[in-house]
């Protein structure tokens, strides 16, 4: 048992502050960037009609449905071609974001952007749409360009820094409880249900023909209905205990991907499912990162003044020989154990 163990607060302030691995949070940096470009590129096409004043909400409609503390830019300029130079610049940042150039910079335009768009409809906006931006807040504020980045491979240059940093975790671990809370607090308020708990709850869901996409035939399997409704729920109560600890660890991220994998096939719920499994990349150890790694530094090049010097120096041999001077006995003593 180490002191960890014994002091509670040394292990409160470990799990939020002792420095770990920067290589989890860069793969949930890229991952999510790549969500977001998904993101606008699936609201570019509507973007006229939901965002602008050519479309459901004109004049002041927008900012009287976001109310006084939802400000956003284009609740004042609404028309179509800002809105879409809105959408282009927020996607310009998620790209930044992706190639981690100018990543803390990046990061805050890509929370603005999608702040922006979050708050010019509320009645488009969705639990994915939430997340999203709860996650782009978080990223915001963490060391998310520390490595597998342009900022990264710039800064190990310049200052011959390690090539595999270590960064402070509380962002990070915020974000893992963002992903705790929204598995939880969806199975909670699933089992305070009476469809749920009864197992016919997908059967509802799969005959909803606005929100599905394929039935796969289960509406004719009433066991699999069953079998598979009751395994949502013990999954979603399970995936975010267990997923702290090493050993169950995989399982519990296979489990979340065939999960996250089956309600895309069955339910029209875009965004969601890549987001939610974005985040599993956050509970992974250094060592279970599949991505080389670099431990060694950089070597400083040398001056230009250094190579001048060693091009006129002649060979080694042609040198004359250095006369060596002999150790006194005092220096002898001074330097070995024994006299």
């Amino acid at each position: 048992m180490n002191g960890a163990t014994l002091n509670p607060w040394r292990a409160w302030c470990r799990f939020w502050f002792a420095p770990i691995s920067a290589r989890p949070l860069a793969l949930f940096r890229v991952a999510f960037g790549l969500i977001c470009l998904e993101h606008l590129a699936l609201l570019a096409p509507e973007a006229t009609l939901w965002l602008s004043d050519a479309g459901y909400l004109v004049g002041g409609e927008a900012r009287e449905l976001a109310g006084p503390f939802r400000w956003s830019p284009l609740q004042w300029w609404q028309t179509p071609t800002i809105v879409h130079l809105c959408l282009a610049a927020t996607a310009l940042a998620a790209v930044a974001v992706i190639l981690g150039w100018r990543t803390r910079l990046a990061s805050v335009a890509l929370y603005a952007g999608l702040l922006a768009i979050h708050h010019r409809n509320l009645l488009t906006v969705s639990g994915a749409d939430t997340l999203l931006l709860i996650a782009a807040f978080w990223l915001m504020l963490s060391p998310a360009g520390a490595t597998l980045s342009l900022d990264a491979r710039r800064s190990s240059r310049r200052r011959n820094l390690l090539a595999e940093p270590l960064i402070v975790p509380w962002p990070q671990r915020m974000l893992q409880l963002q992903l705790v809370i929204v598995y939880l607090g969806t199975a909670l308020s699933k089992a305070a249900g009476q469809s749920w708990t009864s197992g016919v709850a997908l059967h509802d869901v799969l005959s909803n023909r606005e929100l599905r996409r394929w039935t796969l035939g289960l509406l004719d399997q009433p066991e699999w209905i069953n079998a598979l409704t009751f395994a949502t729920l013990i999954l979603q109560l399970a995936l975010p205990l267990l997923i702290w600890f090493r050993p169950t660890r995989p399982w519990m991220i296979a489990a979340g991907l065939t999960f996250h994998a089956a309600i895309l096939l069955t339910v029209n719920i875009p965004v969601f499912g890549e987001l939610a499994c974005s985040f599993y990349l956050l509970f992974l150890a250094a060592d279970e990162v599949p991505w080389p790694r670099q431990t060694t530094t950089l070597e400083p090049k040398p001056s230009a003044s250094a190579e001048s010097t060693a091009a006129h120096l002649p060979p080694p041999h042609l040198l004359p020989p250095q006369p060596q001077n002999r150790p006194n006995r005092s220096t002898l003593s001074a330097d070995n154990s024994t006299p």
